[in-house]
């Protein structure tokens, strides 16, 4: 907002999914309209077109980059950035970049930046990993704790407790009786999203599934159905996703039922 005479990167955004790094880009893309900041998005998954096009954006000095830590580590290691200049850096979704085993590459890309910046961290749950990252990279900070495990009042839930093998058994049996409301099932993996949409399918329900498909055609798909599209009946009806809340806002789900498959802790369960 203070100008970039220099054409320095003066702000840098980590997330964990290039899911993410488009939605923020998307925000920033509508902030530029009254006011003079540019941004670059730093993310893999495309060819050496998109590598070009992301270097030269570093180069130049974007006033934001907002960059997934592998990508943006590769450009450091290959494209002479320099982030010598940043003032701000923020890492959102913290825990979960923590869980896909980004520590190392968060402190690495921090090693690149001046001491004298400001850090926001921000993070759903805080296990001792993530406290011990914030004393690291985190000067005297103001520590702002919003309803810790705390899980929404309105949603109602319930737990099967069972073995691995009986989880798909369970969901036909949630999915025997005719519903019109809308439903997302959570998954832990890209393999478990196939088995779950396999499942769906062959119960003539027909399934979306977002966590395997390439990032403009899932992204497409999920606004679709977010945006209450009813489906012929080859087109999908069940969105199933690892991970579907990076594409969908969820002020703007109706009543709906939410499968988590697994919860791996207390406070996970209530962020999703």
């Amino acid at each position: 907002l203070e100008g970039n005479e220099k054409n320095v990167v003066k702000s840098v955004i980590i997330v964990p999914t290039r899911e993410l790094a488009q939605q923020i880009d998307m925000q920033f893309q509508g902030f530029s309209y009254y006011m003079p900041v540019s941004t670059a998005v730093i993310y893999g998954g495309g060819d050496g077109r998109g590598w070009d096009q992301q270097k030269r954006g570093l180069q130049m000095g974007a006033d934001v980059v907002i960059a997934t830590p592998g990508r943006l580590i590769s450009h450091l290691m290959n494209s002479r950035v320099d982030l010598s200049h940043v003032d701000y850096l923020i890492l959102d979704e913290a825990d979960r970049m923590l869980d896909m085993g980004f520590y190392d590459d968060i402190m690495q890309i921090v090693s690149y930046m001046p001491k004298s910046r400001q850090t926001l961290m921000f993070s759903a749950t805080l296990p001792p990993k993530i406290r011990q990252m914030a004393k690291q990279i985190l000067n005297d900070p103001a520590e702002v704790n919003i309803a810790i495990s705390k899980p929404n009042e309105a949603i109602e839930q319930g737990a099967y407790i069972c073995y691995e093998g009986q989880k798909l058994g369970i969901v036909r049996e949630m999915f025997s009786w005719p519903s019109e409301s809308k439903t997302i099932i959570f998954s832990s993996s890209k393999q478990k999203v196939k088995e779950l949409a396999h499942t769906l399918k062959r119960m003539k329900l027909a399934a979306l599934d977002v966590g395997v498909r390439p990032a403009g055609k899932a992204g497409m798909a999920a606004g679709a159905w977010q945006a209450g599209h009813r489906p012929q009946p080859h087109e999908p009806r069940v969105p199933d996703a690892s991970h579907l809340a990076g594409r969908v806002q969820p002020a703007q789900l109706d009543r709906g039922r939410a499968p988590v498959f697994p919860a791996t802790g207390h406070s996970c369960m209530a962020h999703r």
